[in-house]
């Protein structure tokens, strides 16, 4: 066992998805909460299903982790366990050690405390889990949304929403369904809404991600260039259309149009991020709506990697899964 020296511990934390790549001034901050933990095999790291405590990143040694549906799959040096599981407020795996280990580990209270008092750290993970997800979703459009399109009842003319009837609605998304409502009650005030006709298009898949919708009616279809095929979102299904690359990146993944006449309760992304920064709770409450997603997707890849041969596992399983699981 070796001891894990300051310059030693930025080079680990490095590796560490959404904070590894942060300037230095702000990776600094981590490094000055970031511990050294040795752990003798056989110790639990974490149980699924409970809140996580620490981020750790392996130094040495290896550790073994269980699903809830009794798949293994093992981790090693330079692994990183926590993050995610932190923001989506359980971890899904238990991990215990295999052989003695040094890790590095950082307290999630820390963690707390620097999203609290710098938001452009906030900003940073969306834009980390959300080119992480899409890039994912590129080969398997489908889990953005469904792949078949849903049948919705033809509406008529509807009034304007209230704010309470706002409020519902964005609170009906997943993005915001951990919300606060006095959050959802500012968000609110700077929607508006929005209509499209059959076959007209909200945005193309070279458009700058300027804006996301809520759907209270109808149903749009997408087509992404990196597959072929297409996927919806609806007022009955995934119903959230545009969160991911309006939060996440700069420029759409794919292109959108309505299939029927669409309503849109319709929120600009500087009005949101406002919104995030003056509310550190709805803040947490979007980032926990991401890495629940992420989880999800990774645990779906995780199955599809294992369908027959005739059902090609997608290209970016590697992408969200940990080593060895997509082969449990």
């Amino acid at each position: 066992m070796r001891f894990v020296a300051s310059l030693d511990k930025a080079l680990h934390l490095r590796t560490v998805p959404l904070f590894g790549d942060l300037p230095p001034e702000r990776l600094a901050l981590l490094v000055a909460y970031a511990t050294e933990e040795l752990v003798a095999a056989g110790a639990v790291l974490q149980v699924g299903g409970d809140p996580v405590g620490k981020v750790r990143v392996i130094v040495e040694g290896k550790v073994a982790g269980r699903l809830p549906d009794g798949t293994t799959f093992e981790l090693g040096a330079d692994a990183v366990v926590g993050v995610s599981e932190y923001f989506a407020g359980h971890a899904p795996a238990t991990l215990s050690a295999t052989t003695d280990l040094v890790v590095l580990s950082i307290p999630t209270e820390a963690i707390h405390g620097i999203l609290e008092d710098h938001f452009d750290v906030v900003v940073h993970i969306f834009r980390g889990l959300g080119r992480t997800l899409i890039r994912t979703l590129r080969a398997t459009p489908t889990l953005a949304g469904t792949a078949d399109p849903p049948a919705v009842a033809p509406h008529g003319k509807r009034a304007d929403l209230d704010e309470v009837e706002q409020i519902l609605a964005l609170r009906n998304t997943l993005p915001f369904r951990r919300a606060s409502v006095d959050g959802l009650a500012a968000l609110a005030q700077t929607t508006r809404i929005q209509t499209f006709e059959p076959g007209q298009v909200l945005w193309k898949g070279t458009d700058d991600a300027s804006w996301l919708g809520v759907i209270l009616d109808g149903v749009v279809e997408c087509e992404t260039p990196f597959r072929t095929g297409l996927f919806y979102f609806s007022e009955s299904g995934t119903n959230a259309v545009g969160f991911l690359d309006t939060l996440g990146d700069d420029k759409r993944w794919y292109e959108a149009r309505a299939t029927t006449d669409v309503r849109l309760l319709t929120i600009q992304k500087d009005d949101l991020l406002d919104t995030l920064e003056d509310r550190f709770d709805m803040a947490l409450a979007c980032l926990a709506a991401f890495s629940e997603f992420g989880l999800a997707i990774l645990l779906r890849l995780r199955d599809a990697a294992a369908s027959p041969p005739n059902e090609p596992a997608p290209s970016d399983v590697a992408t969200l899964t940990p080593p060895s699981a997509s082969n449990a």
